[in-house]
This record gives structure tokens, sequence and C-alpha cells, in this order.
């Protein structure tokens, strides 16, 4: 008996007649989503389409999302004539910004997050992520659970990965953790047969929100340098923003940047202008709950990581997905194709943590048909 089995005879109960989830392809010994569905907590159906959302908003018409099951730039993309407006990551240079933020400082902040954006892949439908530090992963472990592990030849047939890595996209991309249990993340997809690309697989969702199309949930990594390159760049990023003049900061705000996986290709970067933006549902009730809401952020915060992991569980519950709040529709020229849903898109928005200025990436959702134009929500 190898190692293998040795640790499924051990985790896994004698009554169990399968060692691996038949949803998610992973040991049932740490499986998330089976273990759902036998308590019977809200198993979704699995029917979803992925060229339409299942919902819209009052009064909105329902927008075209991008999560893609194709492969490459499709020349017969309906998109194609914007094909020429993706900058291949590696090949983008200082000369590509547009003149009012030409600045080495604004390059190297660019650059700087282009590496933490990641591809993801679920059965086949490729869209985009980024990596973020989850502080209340940090220093935990499990078992490799993948019963196809790619690295079990580097690190033996049982052997641990690692938290600290979120990963942040649509909520029509990730809905629940038998999505997240599913889907690969590839890190460091910069060109075809890259040898720096690094795969693992996503753990479990930690915040998830269908009004605003998000969800942040959780990787764990077989090397811990894969954290801390995380971390570093997330560190650096921010940095490198304080460094740019505040004359070109707020120029930035014109722009609305993507770095993006289109198609699933290599990661490319693609510039376009912000049109206009939007703010929906702000009557007096929805503005209320949006300083209530900002007013426990801040309380929490004060507490360290503690204080941010019962902010998340808060976000969480049925009470706060209900509750009513303004927000805002960005609407954009940037080039984006099928596989760019979830991708970051910086416009210069701004938001202070822990004393320093940090420019916050929003989550491009799709487009709206009826203006022709790209949106994310902010």
């Amino acid at each position: 008996m190898d190692s293998l089995s040795s640790l499924c005879s051990v985790l896994i109960p004698k009554r169990t007649t399968s060692v691996v989830c038949s949803v998610c392809g992973r040991l049932l010994a740490t499986c998330q989503c089976l273990n759902k569905r036998d308590q019977g907590l809200g198993w979704e159906d699995q029917s979803l389409s992925y060229r339409y959302l299942d919902f819209c908003f009052d009064g909105e018409p329902l927008h075209e999302i991008e999560a893609e099951p194709e492969d490459d730039l499709n020349p017969y993309c309906e998109k194609r004539h914007q094909h020429s407006e993706f900058i291949p990551v590696n090949e983008f240079s200082l000369d590509h910004l547009p003149a009012d933020l030409r600045d080495p400082r604004v390059y190297v902040w660019l650059r700087n997050c282009a590496p933490l954006v990641v591809r993801l892949i679920k059965s086949g439908i490729k869209a985009t992520g980024r990596a973020c530090v989850m502080p209340s992963e940090i220093k935990k472990t499990m078992p490799c659970d993948d019963i196809h592990c790619p690295y079990r030849p580097l690190y033996g047939n049982v052997h641990n990965t690692y938290g600290g890595i979120g990963i942040i996209t649509n909520k029509h991309v990730i809905r629940d953790n038998s999505d997240s249990a599913r889907t690969r993340v590839d890190f460091c997809y910069n060109e075809e047969n890259d040898a720096l690309l690094w795969s693992e697989l996503g753990y479990v969702v930690h915040v998830t929100n269908k009004k605003m199309d998000y969800s942040v949930f959780s990787c764990y990594v077989h090397s811990q340098d894969v954290i801390s390159f995380v971390y570093t760049l997330d560190s650096f990023r921010n940095y490198k923003w304080q460094q740019i003049p505040e004359k070109i900061r707020m120029a930035s705000k014109q722009y609305a940047i993507i770095i993006s996986h289109p198609h699933g290709a290599p990661k490319k970067i693609s510039i376009g202008k912000v049109v206009e933006s939007e703010i929906k549902d702000k009557g007096s009730r929805e503005s209320q709950n949006v300083a209530f809401l900002n007013e426990i952020f801040n309380i929490l915060e004060k507490q360290g990581n503690t204080g941010l992991q019962r902010f998340q569980a808060y976000l969480n519950t049925p009470l706060c997905q209900d509750i009513p709040i303004s927000y805002k529709i960005t609407w954009y020229t940037t080039a984006t194709c099928m596989g760019s849903s979830g991708a970051p898109v910086y416009m210069g928005n701004t938001v202070t943590e822990h004393g320093l200025e940090i420019n916050q990436a929003h989550t491009h959702r799709g487009r709206d048909r009826s203006k022709n134009l790209n949106i994310c929500f902010t």
C-alpha cells in the first residue's frame, strides 16, 4: 500500500465507499462541497449559464458576462476588432502608457500589480482573478487532497499545502465551495510554455456577494515561496503608488487599466477611458446602511486580523446579504473579451488602509450591451 492509500485509510471513515468526491474530484476527507450537500446546506443548481448572469437589478439591462469556454484569442470573437489593443504583459513598456501617465513610477507600480493577476480554469471555463494576502489563513497547513497532484514527484505522495493566499474574482465565476474546489489557479501565465507557470487548486469561499458580483476564495499552495511572492508584491505595489506624484494619480482617474487573460490566453494589459459612473439605490436608507457598514469596518479593522475575520463573517450572513445599499456602476472603453471576467480594473479610485492611500482595484464584470461599453461595480 503506497503512502497516499495509507493516508486515505486513516482519514476516511470505514463506511465511506469512495475516497474521492464525485463533484470536485478531491479527497472526501477534506472536501467542502460534498459535505455541504450531504448536510443539506443550500446546494445550488449546477446548470448556471456562463454567458449570462441568472439575475439582474431592478430596471437594469442584463449584462453579458465574460467567463470563457474557448482558448487563445478567438478569431471569431465579436470583439476581435479590439484584439490589437491587448498588450502582452512581457512586452508592456513605458511608451504604452497614455501621455499624462507616462512616468517611470506609474510603470513600476503597474509592473508590480501584473504578477498578482491569475488565470482561473474550471471545467473548461476560463476567467481571471487576482491574488491577495489572506491573513486569517497564514501559517495554516493542510494535507494535499488532489489525487492528481502534479507535485507528487517533487514533494512525495503525502505532503502539505500552505494557506495565506486569497483569490478575488466574480460571483458568476465562483459561486460556492464546489466551484472553488474545482478551480485551477494559474500563477505567472505570461506567455505560452512559460517556465514560471505555477498551478494550484482553490479551496473554500470566504466572502461572496451576489448583488455586487464578487467572491473571494482561499488557495492553498505547495510552496511557501508563492505566499512570500504574493505578500511582497502586494506590499511593494502599495508602496510604489505612494511615490507617484499627486497630479498623475489624479489624472489616472480618467483611465481604466485592466490586466486579464482574454480567452484564457497569456496575460495582457489593456488601457481605455472611463466614460461615466452612476450611483444606484441612492436613497437615504441605502446611504445610511453604507455608512453603518463603514463604521463597523473601521471599528473592527482596529482589532487586526481577528476583527477583519469577524467583519467577513458578518458580510456572509443572510441578513447582511439582503441589506439594501447604494452602489455605483462605472462604464469604460477598455478592451476586454471572454475570459476577462474577474480581472482587476484600476481607475485611480483610492482607499486608505492603515494610514496609507492605496489604488483600489475593482473587479471587471462584463459588457453592457445597451451602451456597448464594459462595466464594473465600484
